[in-house]
């Protein structure tokens, strides 16, 4: 069976939360299980799956076939109580990343809902409407961004001896490329 990510998945991950995940594989080996579908997309572990690859290519990964009517609970043998301070770090570790690696993709939700997905059983209207409404003050910003970029300044500067032109054009030229303006000089 080949594993494979989901397409179209609805959490979209953040950079801190992929960033904490692959610390605590490397340092905590690895926790949750994943859940595929039978023909091996993975529905729940998309970034375990990805962070895995790049940590773990070489580990060949347990599969355990189930229909979903009894709980799988995955025992690590090298811990072997709760007081052991990996247990506890893990414990915190899961918790923290599943919080910090949430990223609501809103059109992925909506193309589920359209799809027949029972989005509002997980979701009240207010919270939906809060994710449409961040969609495009995300998209109204990036439309902004766009227009602001595109400032032209124009002035005239006279000066007596040459060296001051290319020392005043010099302080300009770093002033820009620090602040990331794009810019042309014409002389």
């Amino acid at each position: 069976m080949k594993i494979q990510k989901m397409t179209g998945n609805p959490n979209a991950h953040t950079a801190r939360g992929m960033g904490l995940l692959e610390r605590s594989i490397k340092k905590l080996g690895y926790v949750t299980p994943m859940t595929a579908t039978a023909d091996g997309t993975i529905i729940d572990g998309n970034a375990r799956l990805e962070t895995t690859s790049n940590v773990m290519a070489e580990a060949e990964p347990i599969i355990i076939h189930h229909d979903g009517t009894r709980p799988i609970i995955a025992v690590r043998d090298d811990i072997l109580t709760q007081e052991d301070p990996r247990a506890k770090e893990i414990a915190v570790a899961a918790n923290r990343i599943s919080q910090v690696d949430l990223l609501w993709n809103a059109e992925e939700l909506k193309t589920m809902q359209v799809d027949g997905v029972e989005i509002g059983a997980y979701f009240a209207q207010i919270e939906l409407n809060s994710l449409a409404a961040k969609e495009k003050s995300k998209e109204a910003a990036a439309q902004r961004a766009e227009v602001e970029s595109t400032i032209t300044i124009k002035c005239k500067v006279f000066f007596f001896k040459p060296e001051d032109w290319i020392n005043y054009k010099n302080k300009i030229t770093n002033f820009l490329n620090q602040n990331e303006i794009p810019f042309e000089i014409e002389e």
